[in-house]
């Protein structure tokens, strides 16, 4: 459980860190019936990931993922987010 000073002890989640300051970044993850904030990025960490054919050590120094409460999970996604949906994963780079 993370500890937040504005949401209190909640779920852990993950985040890149462009997504804690920015605005209309977008939101990328990829869906996971079992966890309701999985790992989630911006758009510019999802190309830097998509080019390199996924994780590896480089772009995740890059996107320096942040652990953050599910609260603070939800307020970033509705800021960063650029599609309804609330994710904004490419098709082409869902398969």
């Amino acid at each position: 459980m993370a500890e937040c000073a504005e949401h209190e002890s909640v779920q852990d989640a993950y985040v890149c860190s462009h997504l804690l300051t920015g605005d209309g970044l977008g939101f990328v993850f990829f869906p996971d019936a079992g966890n309701a904030w999985p790992d989630a990025w911006c758009l510019a960490c999802e190309e830097v990931r998509w080019k390199a054919g996924g994780w590896n050590e480089g772009n995740e120094k890059l996107a320096q993922i942040t652990p953050i409460c599910s609260g603070c999970y939800e307020e970033l996604r509705a800021r960063n987010a650029r599609s309804a949906t609330g994710n904004d994963l490419p098709l082409e780079h869902a398969a």
